[in-house]
């Protein structure tokens, strides 16, 4: 800009002051509104951090009730587990000692008395709960407090096939094979009949045979 004379030189002096404290204010009106701007956010940071840490010290509480009711689940189940390993271990005690005692059944007469029979031969093992044995004949008896009907297929499908697999000396016996259950209802008892299986059940101190004549296989 040209100044031609003192009296223009201040005039243009005074605008140029004008506009410099003008943007000066501008300046610091957008400071003081960052100012607030950044205020807000440190106090919402703030107040997250808080909730944060009300969440964390919810989570850790929760946490800490997770893991008492996991521990009294696990005491609930280990004691659940050990009264039907008992009741097992009782079931088998119980039918046994009746069969060690009178080594019959279904009229058919039997030397032995095997517990816990096992066996292995390759990739094939297997534990049979009672296996009584004659000259010529064995039967074979899996135990529970109560079967499942389930048990009969598994008996006919692996049971007695891997019991000739794993004791070849018994490959040619008349295979005798049945359930012994001291709890018993009438789905079990009509599959059992159905597929040529015998059934022993607890009748006051004494067994009682379901479904005889034996039929052997």
């Amino acid at each position: 800009m040209n100044v031609t004379n003192e009296q223009e030189f201040w005039a243009f002096m005074a605008k140029l002051s004008a506009e410099q404290d003008r943007r000066h204010a501008q300046l610091a009106r957008t400071n003081a509104q960052t100012d607030e701007k950044i205020k807000a956010l440190v106090e919402q940071i703030a107040r997250t951090d808080e909730q944060l840490a009300k969440t964390d010290a919810q989570l850790a509480k929760t946490d800490a009730q997770l893991a008492k009711t996991d521990a009294k689940l696990n005491k609930v189940a280990k004691l659940f587990g050990d009264v039907n390993n008992n009741r097992g271990e009782e079931a088998e005690e119980f039918f046994f000692h009746s069969l060690r005692k009178h080594p019959q059944i279904g009229g058919i007469q039997f030397d032995t008395v095997h517990r816990n029979l096992s066996g292995s031969k390759g990739k094939i093992s297997d534990e049979f709960d009672l296996v009584l044995v004659n000259g010529d004949a064995l039967a074979l008896v899996e135990v529970k407090t109560k079967a499942h009907i389930k048990l009969i297929d598994q008996i006919l499908e692996r049971k007695i096939p891997r019991l000739k697999t794993l004791f070849p000396a018994f490959k040619h016996y008349k295979i005798y094979a049945g359930i012994a259950s001291l709890v018993t209802y009438p789905e079990l008892v009509e599959k059992i009949t159905e597929q040529g299986l015998f059934l022993l059940t607890q009748q006051g101190k004494h067994l009682e045979i379901i479904n005889p004549p034996l039929q052997h296989f």
